[in-house]
């Protein structure tokens, strides 16, 4: 009996092991099967978070999705890359940067993570952030040419020219091929020029016997900064008759995206305006269009103002400008019209060829508006061509000649033929 019992208590005790095996294999098929259920879950919703960001662009739904597949896989790198990028989509830049920094900290040489981040700060105008982690980018991957120049360009917006060029110059030699990275290069190294010397030389003949040319002199210095640039000019004339000096500060400042044009001068001496004052105002459009308002005043025995508009237009390389001058004299007004083109050489802005037409005295020729007073209201026909060159990167030669035309009545006329040279170097 005893032994029947041990062996009844034997059997009971196999049984009740199996049981337990049976349980603890389901628990474990259970587990592996609710995980492998997630998994599909999170994948599923990763997808359709895509979706809707990708096709139908509803990125409040995509990332209600993404927050959905991260309850179920929180550490899901595909949807946390997803949803720092929809973040950002969303302007919502604290979020966006968090998310992607988590996946940072887990993998920190992670492509798309540091390119969302850097482009995100570059969205904000957070240069110096966006240099930060260009410089992480590039510790990793130091070959990405695209990554160098983006660095030259976050570089060059937050304002630190020298060292944008820098940047550049180092990639034009590394990568000779390059035309992108060479014209770069060849911007940039005209950019950090920011002092030009310049001088220039204008005669002016006539169609009369006897009567002596002109000729005219000037010396120039330009500074350039981040917020525009000034110029000053000392300029001699030598009208045969009369002889004299004139002194001039011009200025560019930059508004924003519109700038000022802006002309102060003096002298002495009949061969020139007493006083001068030019201003105008130029207001860009993304359209490529320009209008242009300003004023003109000139003082020499007389006082003349005269009011500015003009209305430009890019097409392309092309530039053409049409200006009119109004100006009030004698109970009568005075008007000038001018048509001007110019096209531009290569890439950059001091390389071009130019024409203007014009009809009437215009207040802004400066080798005649000291005789505004007998000239402002004889019909005028003008026609000015030009080309100008860079010439060793950092030279600057100009040549222009003009032909005007003046009808003092039916009988009499006068032609007058202009001839300019002008040098600059940038330094």
């Amino acid at each position: 009996m005893r032994k029947h019992w041990q062996i009844m208590n034997k059997g009971n005790y196999n049984k009740y092991n199996m049981r337990l095996l049976i349980i603890g294999l389901c628990f474990i098929f259970g587990l592996n099967s609710l995980t492998y259920a997630q998994k599909v879950s999170s994948d599923d919703l990763l997808k359709q978070a895509m979706e809707q960001t990708n096709l139908n662009k509803d990125y409040d739904k995509a990332i209600q999705l993404a927050k959905q597949g991260l309850t179920v896989s929180p550490d899901y790198t595909d949807i946390q890359l997803l949803l720092g990028r929809l973040y950002l989509i969303k302007k919502e830049y604290t979020q966006g940067e968090m998310m992607l920094k988590k996946v940072l900290e887990k993998d920190p040489e992670n492509v798309d993570a540091l390119n969302y981040l850097i482009n995100g700060f570059y969205a904000q105008k957070k240069y110096s952030d966006a240099i930060r982690y260009a410089d992480v980018y590039l510790t990793h991957y130091p070959n990405d040419e695209q990554m160098q120049l983006k660095k030259v360009d976050f570089t060059t917006l937050q304002g630190d020219l020298k060292s944008a060029y820098d940047l550049s110059d180092s990639l034009s030699k590394r990568y000779p091929q390059n035309d992108k990275i060479r014209l770069i290069n060849n911007d940039l190294m005209l950019l950090t020029r920011q002092n030009r010397v310049g001088v220039g030389y204008s005669v002016t003949a006539f169609d009369q016997n006897g009567r002596r040319p002109w000729d005219i002199y000037n010396v120039s210095y330009m500074r350039s900064e981040k917020n525009g640039s000034i110029i000053g000019r000392a300029s001699y004339a030598d009208r045969k008759t009369a002889k004299g000096y004139q002194f001039e500060v011009e200025a560019y400042p930059i508004h924003g995206n519109s700038y000022s044009f802006i002309n102060m001068s003096y002298s002495n001496s009949i061969v020139f305006p007493t006083f001068r004052f030019s201003y105008s105002y130029f207001f860009p459009q993304k359209n490529g269009w320009e209008p242009e308002a300003g004023i003109r005043y000139l003082n020499n025995e007389e006082d003349f103002v005269s009011f500015v508009a003009a209305l430009g237009k890019y097409f392309g390389k092309y530039w053409l400008s049409g200006k009119v001058f109004v100006t009030p004299h004698d109970d009568k007004v005075a008007t000038s019209f001018a048509l001007s083109g110019r096209y531009y050489i290569g890439e950059s802005v001091d390389d071009y060829v130019t024409a203007i037409a014009g009809y009437g005295f215009s207040p802004d020729d400066r080798g005649r508006n000291f005789d505004i007073g007998n000239r402002i209201n004889i019909q005028n026909a003008r026609v000015t061509l030009g080309y100008q060159r860079t010439l060793w990167r950092r030279n600057i030669l100009g040549l222009f000649g003009s032909w005007n035309n003046f009808k003092y009545n039916a009988d009499n006329r006068r032609n007058e033929y202009d001839l300019a040279i002008s040098f600059q170097h940038m330094f």
